[in-house]
């Protein structure tokens, strides 16, 4: 399979885009290795990867996880760190009622 890798170098303001095959059993370093002659830079210790993936929440499992089973309280501290780690909307915090 043909990736198409998009480099961003942090400590520059440069975005280069390289493209070479990653196959299914490839490792980090693997992938690495293949970089490393495409970029200037060639310490591979410096170089990290990221992912992003297509994930469904099922709001009744989300609760209970977050909820600990129904036997905590959810914080807003904890709800809104779920919501940013989702890239779901950010809740208006409001004052509990008694």
């Amino acid at each position: 399979m043909n990736i198409t890798l998009k480099c961003i170098h942090l400590t520059e303001d440069s975005e280069e885009t390289y493209t070479f095959s990653i196959y299914r059993d490839d490792t980090i370093d693997n992938v690495k290795s293949k970089l490393m002659p495409l970029v200037t830079y060639k310490n591979v210790d410096e170089y990290y990867f990221f992912t992003r993936e297509l994930v469904r929440l099922n709001p009744y499992d989300q609760y209970k996880k977050l909820s600990f089973d129904n036997t905590r309280t959810i914080p807003y501290e904890m709800f809104a760190a779920f919501c940013l780690n989702h890239d779901l909307p950010l809740p208006e915090k409001k004052t509990p009622m008694n």
